[in-house]
């Protein structure tokens, strides 16, 4: 095991305290002490705008959906994080896209950008060599996922 500067002991269930599984946020009802901390950040390429529909370039090789569909926010713009918490919805769009369903008219245009966060965190870190550390707006460190891979 290897004890990394920030996180800790690797491998001993850390990824999930430090990132907070949107699985666990959802089941504890407010009552954490922790805040979400791990997101994926995606872009609108398609945009059907009468149907509410929107396609980001997240799919299933960038989140891992066996724990459930991601759920989309923002993390710039409260207004837009409610609206989207209120009516959208995540599908598969396949291994390079996802599918947000129930986007309001005005919200998210080609090349907007939105989070997502994952159900479960650890199978979606798996997914990527890098994970960027934000602070304040702005990189603080890249992470390297050392172990990256299926089983």
């Amino acid at each position: 095991m290897t004890r990394h500067p920030m996180l800790g002991w690797a491998g001993l269930g850390v990824t999930t305290s430090v990132c907070k599984l949107g699985d666990y946020a959802t089941n504890e009802e407010g009552t954490s002490h922790f805040t979400q901390a791990l997101y994926l950040h995606a872009t609108i390429v398609h945009a059907n705008v009468a149907s509410g529909k929107r396609v980001v370039d997240c799919g299933s090789k960038a989140c891992d959906f066996v724990s459930g569909m991601p759920r989309a926010t923002s993390l710039e713009d409260d207004a837009l994080a409610s609206r989207l918490a209120e009516s959208c919805t995540f599908t598969s769009g396949g291994d390079e896209h996802g599918v947000l369903l129930g986007v309001a008219r005005d919200d998210l245009p080609v090349g907007a950008t939105v989070q997502l966060v994952p159900s479960h965190c650890d199978p979606t870190v798996n997914l990527h060599n890098f994970i960027v550390g934000i602070r304040g707006g702005a990189v603080e460190r890249i992470f390297e996922v050392d172990a990256r891979g299926p089983g």
